[in-house]
């Protein structure tokens, strides 16, 4: 009887590992072709090159929206690596102007180097399907990673020492549901 219940539990688990790997597989983002050459502005008005911030150590690439239910328990950890020195630059998803942004983390009490992406135009050329969705950059290559898996590594570790395969093959357009136009 105990043994039924423990290859029940074991199956179930295996069911939901294999569910989440597909999720994980099906929402990954592309790197888009002028990844190395678009310049961008944070909400302080500093002008960043995602692919100079993670030419010497990995960049922690975090898309989050001030909507999202889920961001309200993942963008503080973020805050606090990107606080304790963490190479981290963060892009806020439909989340308002720079000024209703600005006002939301003061209001949060988050320090965080933001991009505001208004109209979701840059996260939806990176096929960005849901928030948050944290992605690791070095090298010019782009991949879907947790931050806690790479938090020591984002302090210390030269981009050319982490080994982790690239998520960043085309994916066929009408293979992927599109974020929804900005309202």
């Amino acid at each position: 009887m105990m043994l039924n219940v423990f290859r029940q539990i074991l199956i179930w688990l295996l069911i939901v590992a294999a569910v989440s790997l597909a999720v994980d597989y099906l929402r990954r983002p592309a790197l888009p072709q002028n990844f190395s050459s678009m310049p961008l502005q944070t909400l302080d008005g500093r002008t960043v090159d995602l692919a100079a911030m993670s030419q010497e150590r990995p960049l922690l690439l975090y898309v989050w929206a001030t909507w999202c239910s889920v961001c309200r328990y993942t963008t503080p950890s973020v805050a606090a690596l990107a606080n304790d020195g963490g190479n981290v630059m963060t892009v806020a998803l439909r989340s308002g102007d720079n000024a209703a942004l600005a006002r939301w983390l003061a209001h949060k009490k988050i320090a965080l180097p933001t991009i505001n992406d208004a109209s979701g135009q840059l996260s939806q050329g990176w096929e960005v399907q849901v928030t948050p969705t944290p992605m690791r950059s070095g090298v010019n290559q782009l991949m879907l990673s947790p931050p806690a898996e790479y938090q020591y590594a984002l302090r210390s570790a030269p981009a050319q020492s982490l080994a982790c395969p690239s998520v960043s093959q085309p994916a066929l357009p009408s293979a992927r549901p599109r974020l929804p136009a900005a309202g």
